[in-house]
């Protein structure tokens, strides 16, 4: 029995640009127009700027993305498959990557404060939710989580340091939060 008030934890998978848009490809599923360009932009940029070298990097216990070969990389951790003679996408990723891009409405949150940026684009088709998320480091992350989690999953949008509601708390106004939902 799944208890309503306690969701099971979201899975994620860490992407370059380069390996999400060849997982899209390879699962059949069309992007937005220009939205990964959006997606990785320099903050405060027209989105003609590329992110710097470290884009998609791993950290400490992953697998690197590769940016030489995203085909070899998303191989190695299982993300793409051989099936005979074809390579094709992980039955999960490919539900998650489908729940992404074909549901009734998305949540696309765009905001910066000072430094911190954050974008990332939500999908719920009851009874999953679906999220891309841009890290701190550039990379990409596809999230995989139970609807009833959405208010976890859009507190991760919430810049570090930002007051946590408790009383008498301010915004920080010295470095205002901008953007849109």
């Amino acid at each position: 029995m799944v208890d309503a008030k306690d969701p099971r934890p979201a899975s994620r998978l860490r992407l370059s640009e380069a390996e999400a848009r060849l997982l899209a490809e390879r699962a059949g599923v069309t992007w937005p127009a220009d939205f990964l360009r959006e997606l990785t932009a320099t903050p405060g940029s027209n989105g003609d700027e590329k992110p710097p070298a470290e884009h998609g990097a791993a950290r400490e216990g992953e697998v690197a993305a590769s940016a030489d070969s995203p085909l070899a990389s998303l191989l190695d951790r299982g993300v793409l498959q051989h099936d005979g003679a074809k390579v094709v996408v992980h039955p999960s990723v490919q539900m998650n990557l489908e729940l992404l891009f074909n549901s009734l409405a998305y949540v696309l949150v765009r905001g910066q404060r000072g430094e911190y940026a954050v974008r990332a684009l939500y999908a719920v088709n009851e009874p999953l939710g679906a999220s891309l998320f841009l890290l701190e480091d550039w990379g990409l992350e596809l999230s995989l989580f139970d609807a009833r989690g959405l208010v976890q999953e859009l507190s991760r949008c919430v810049p570090p340091g930002a007051p946590q509601g408790d009383e008498g708390s301010r915004p920080d106004r010295s470095s205002p939060l901008t953007g849109r939902v």
